[in-house]
């Protein structure tokens, strides 16, 4: 029996390092008394020759729980488990689209990254027009709110609509930055559901041609 504590609000997996000689009918796992996993160990080779598991994924919100791991046989070794938090944070680089019409890339002065540690710099997308468009597939991990941030610059006031999943989640009016490599975000609080999507981006345009370039695109579980 151990105490363990999730972070976060989302689906949670279990990593298990176990070996066996000769395989055994495994374990089951419970937390807070409520059946989560079972496992089939594997035949490794050998008493230290270890392999990693998988638990299916299970819902945990923020807080401290028990988990209990009840073996069916003596016939395993496990070195230890760990719980794999779920993904709370989605970056898009706008260079990285599955489609679009009209985009063009050039190098981008932004140094400000999209994920923690990470760098700035790479491409963004601009010389956007009245019409165009470009999509993302993203994976949104669990449903739930999200706040949706753009890396945006522009000499000029422009717009555009955000949908995903078909569904139009944003329509931004845009004050410019004051130069095609000034760089600001903006945000915004939305909802979605998990699961494959598209992200979509429709620009409305500005009152000169090429109306906005954008960097990268963060979601993050609220």
């Amino acid at each position: 029996v151990y105490s363990i504590e999730a972070p976060g609000i989302g689906p949670y997996s279990i990593d298990y390092r176990v070996a066996s000689a000769g395989g055994s009918d495994g374990f089951t796992v419970s937390i807070d008394g409520e059946l989560i996993d079972s496992q089939t160990i594997p035949d490794t080779g050998d008493w230290q020759n270890w392999t990693t598991l998988t638990s299916q994924e299970f819902e945990l919100v923020v807080g401290v729980y028990t988990l209990k791991i009840d073996f069916r046989d003596g016939d395993q070794n496990l070195n230890w488990f760990e719980l794999q938090p779920p993904i709370t944070q989605i970056c898009v680089q706008a260079e990285d689209f599955d489609d679009q019409s009209g985009i063009s890339l050039e190098d981008t002065l932004d140094t400000e990254p999209c994920t923690e540690g990470g760098s700035g710099g790479g491409e963004n997308i601009g010389y956007i027009d009245l019409g165009d468009y470009v999509e993302y597939s993203i994976s949104v991990p669990s449903d739930g709110t999200y706040l949706i941030e753009y890396r945006l610059a522009s000499e000029q006031d422009s717009e555009f609509e955000l949908s995903i999943g078909g569904v139009m989640l944003d329509a931004r009016a845009f004050e410019g930055t004051g130069g095609w490599q000034e760089w600001t975000t903006r945000s915004k609080v939305i909802p979605l559901t998990a699961g494959e999507q598209i992200m979509r981006l429709d620009f409305l345009g500005g009152s000169i041609s090429g109306a906005i370039n954008i960097n990268w695109i963060r979601l993050t579980r609220q």
